[in-house]
């Protein structure tokens, strides 16, 4: 009992901090030790940690747990259960992994426990979740999105396209500070709308004045009307045309001639139109002439060309209306007398010299109809009519497998003398344009 009681007086003495250097002394420390000694079978020793009890005696020194080595922290080597922690997998081991665009891999656990992935294979077209965008005419902007399938939807319209032109395109028009007869470069900007960026200056330049059947006309940029609803190829449009100069008359004889005297034009007409080029009137257009014998002249001729439709249009219906033909809109015998079904037709009018027929003379131009044979422009044909979707400048499909529009038909009827009748043919009078300043 004696001996008990020193124990726990001496655990009472370290337990409180009574002993500067937290050691016992020799004494008490040799009398423990006979006590651990002699009574460690019959008696526990209260050391502070849990109770240990009799079935816990033969438990070996590892059993106990709870009291840590010197180090503090218990050393993992290969092969110890607790270096699983720090693995991601089973070294060797395989799965199948989705990847990419709803794909799928093989993956294969490394000698490390780090899951490494093969060549993704089956992927699809897109991310799943993702957007693209993209520009449409005139600033608009449509998007499509990416599925769970990883396959894109179609198309749908973000933003409709209501510029007035497109990004970087050039246009010469008036306003912005110029006077009527003047215009000036303008530059479409991001926004598509046109922004000025030049000075202002004269639309047309100098135009020829004489001899009396070179004369020409400056046709100014701007918008009119096309078509006349009188059939379905020639819909109502309005349409913008740039500045172009044009022939007041059809080419004569005298002006044909005057480009083979100087070695161009020099093939020879087909059939009887290389007598009528010879024989017939200096005044009166010259006939039968293809497109490239035109534009051959046209070329020779300052640097010109064939007009367009659209130009040809413009040139005799003009700006501010929307007639049918070229004297107006009614088809009656007061008006254009030269139809079968006029008192008195006589197709003798037909061939005749320029500038003596009023009643075919346009806006800008004269003798557009009513002349013999039919007047072409630089137009392929195509018999579904314009091009519906081209509204600046048209200059018609690509495709020569019709060959040319023709204008101004020689026709006795109503119906193919307005201003908007076209047909396909490859020869006929013809007038040149060469462009503006715009």
């Amino acid at each position: 009992m004696t001996r008990i009681c020193l124990v726990l007086a001496a655990v009472t003495v370290i337990g409180c901090g009574e002993s500067a250097s937290g050691e016992l002394d020799a004494s008490t420390d040799a009398e423990l030790n006979d006590v651990r000694s002699e009574d460690a079978d019959d008696r526990p020793i209260d050391t502070g940690g849990p109770d240990v009890g009799p079935a816990d005696a033969g438990a070996s020194p590892s059993d106990a747990g709870d009291i840590p080595d010197d180090t503090g922290v218990d050393a993992l080597v290969p092969g110890d259960a607790g270096i699983d922690a720090f693995m991601e997998c089973e070294p060797g081991s395989m799965r199948t992994a989705a990847c990419g665009n709803c794909g799928i891999t093989q993956e294969l656990c490394s000698a490390a426990g780090v899951w490494e992935a093969g060549t993704c294979l089956g992927e699809r077209e897109c991310a799943a979740g993702s957007l693209e965008s993209q520009a449409l005419p005139l600033c608009g902007e449509e998007q499509r999105l990416c599925l769970d399938s990883c396959e894109w939807s179609d198309w749908f319209l973000v933003t409709e396209g209501e510029g007035e032109c497109e990004p970087g395109e050039t246009q010469f028009l008036g306003g912005s500070g110029c006077s009527e007869t003047e215009g000036r470069e303008h530059v479409c900007s991001g926004s598509c709308s046109f922004e000025p960026v030049g000075e202002c200056r004269d639309v047309c330049g100098p135009t020829t004045t004489s001899p009396y059947d070179e004369q020409e006309v400056c046709v100014p940029y701007g918008e009119f009307t096309r078509g006349d609803d009188e059939h379905a190829t020639t819909p109502r449009q309005t349409v913008y045309v740039s500045t172009f100069v044009i022939d007041v008359f059809p080419v004569t004889n005298a002006r044909y001639r005057a480009c083979r005297a100087e070695g161009r034009c020099a093939e020879r007409m087909p059939g009887p139109y290389e007598d009528h080029l010879r024989l017939r009137p200096a005044d009166h257009p010259v006939l039968g002439v293809d497109t490239s014998r035109a534009a051959e002249f046209c070329d020779w001729d300052g640097g010109g060309r064939l007009p367009t439709e659209a130009e040809w249009e413009k040139a005799v219906r003009g700006t501010d209306g929307a007639n049918i033909y070229a004297w107006g809109n009614a088809a009656s015998c007061a008006e254009w007398r030269h139809v079968l079904e006029c008192p008195g037709y006589d197709d003798s009018f037909l061939e005749r010299a320029i500038d003596t027929l009023p009643e075919s003379n346009g806006a800008f131009i004269r003798d557009s109809v009513g002349m013999t044979g039919y007047e072409i422009v630089s137009d392929y044909y195509a018999s579904s009519g314009y091009e519906p979707d081209v509204l600046r400048d048209p200059t018609g499909p690509e495709d020569p497998s019709r060959g040319n529009v023709i204008k101004g038909s020689p026709s006795q009827f109503y119906a193919n003398i307005r201003i908007s009748y076209r047909n396909a043919g490859n020869q006929g009078r013809f007038r040149c344009v060469r462009d503006g300043r715009d």
